[in-house]
């Protein structure tokens, strides 16, 4: 959703959007916090907690990222080239891999690892 073109009429900061993706990490630090205190039980706890923390702070960063590119964006700088676009591509890959070495790791899947680490 972050890396769809900004509408027209976009405000930054106050809008779905903005709104979905700090939902988002709430939920995941939310989570995170669930997990540390009622999570004893839970396989591998510390690292199912820097999964949850990770993915959070990524996400907190694509939505910071993709907010300041649509603040110049509905500026009119539409047509210059941003980084800020570039970077969120990097942060959503890293999320990706990320998750699929987490997810090598719980299963004990060594391809899957692999798949992860070349993301």
């Amino acid at each position: 959703m972050q890396l769809r073109a900004v509408p027209l009429g976009y405000v930054t900061l106050l809008n779905g959007r903005a709104a979905t993706g700090m939902f988002a990490v709430l939920i995941l630090y939310g989570l995170a916090a669930l997990h540390r205190r009622l999570g004893a039980h839970v396989k591998e706890l510390p690292v199912n907690l820097a999964v949850l923390i990770t993915t959070a702070s990524l996400l907190s960063l694509s939505l910071l990222t993709s907010e300041i590119d649509a603040f110049w964006v509905a500026r009119g700088a539409a047509d210059v080239w941003s980084i800020a676009r570039e970077g969120m591509q990097a942060i959503a890959w890293a999320g990706v891999g990320g998750f699929l070495v987490w997810q090598g790791l719980s299963n004990r899947r060594a391809w899957v690892r692999a798949i992860g680490s070349c993301q």
